[in-house]
């Protein structure tokens, strides 16, 4: 569940609103040749591979396309260049915060 005072800003490309979406069209999936049906994410850019999708969406964000979107933290307004600093963030600092009424 999305907590309403934390969510993904405006900002990327062009002053456009910038998703996580974009990329998805650099990202190939397959399934392991190994017999258990699980899927191997890998980055079109750099050949790295992943077992989940999340972390090859990290990847690209960090790596190849590091401030296509902005995120910002409703309880603090701090703005983060990557979903992993927001979450990481929203996960461990305000939330710490928030809870012990530092807000």
């Amino acid at each position: 569940v999305m907590d309403p005072n934390m969510s993904q800003g405006s900002g990327g490309v062009d002053g456009n609103k910038g998703s996580r979406d974009v990329l998805a069209q650099h990202m190939s999936v397959t399934t392991n040749d190994d017999g258990t049906g699980n899927s191997i994410y890998s980055c079109n850019l750099c050949a790295k591979t992943f077992s989940r999708k999340n972390k090859c969406q990290n990847h690209l964000e960090s790596i190849h396309f590091r401030g296509i979107c902005q995120y910002t933290c409703n309880y603090c307004g701090e703005v983060f260049d990557t979903f992993y600093k927001f979450e990481h963030h929203k996960k461990k600092r305000c939330s710490e915060r928030v809870g012990n009424q530092m807000i």
